[in-house]
């Protein structure tokens, strides 16, 4: 399993401190309204090749977990629910 804080970081310099892929100035939250949008593993892979499948993880890890980091991602309440690029989701 990913230790996604491995792949995820926050740094001030990058992005105004949004957390980023590491490495890379591809943020997280591009990477979710990419896959809110529709986009397949496959097609983020092959248009951002920087990325590894270790990283679309640790967005999911992150994602699915938010109370662990200052890396965190969404708003889920008590009912799971999340927005995503204006969308509605809830974890399961």
């Amino acid at each position: 399993m990913t230790n996604w804080k491995e792949n995820i970081i926050t740094d001030k310099g990058i992005l105004l401190g949004k957390p980023v892929i590491n490495g890379t100035r591809i943020s997280v939250d591009h990477l979710l309204g990419l896959l809110a949008q529709g986009w397949s593993e496959k097609q983020i892979l092959e248009n951002f090749p920087r990325l590894t499948k270790d990283d679309l993880q640790a967005v999911f890890l992150n994602t699915d977990n938010p109370f662990h980091s200052k890396c965190r991602i969404g708003n889920i309440s008590h009912s799971k629910n999340f927005w995503i690029a204006g969308r509605r989701f809830q974890a399961s």
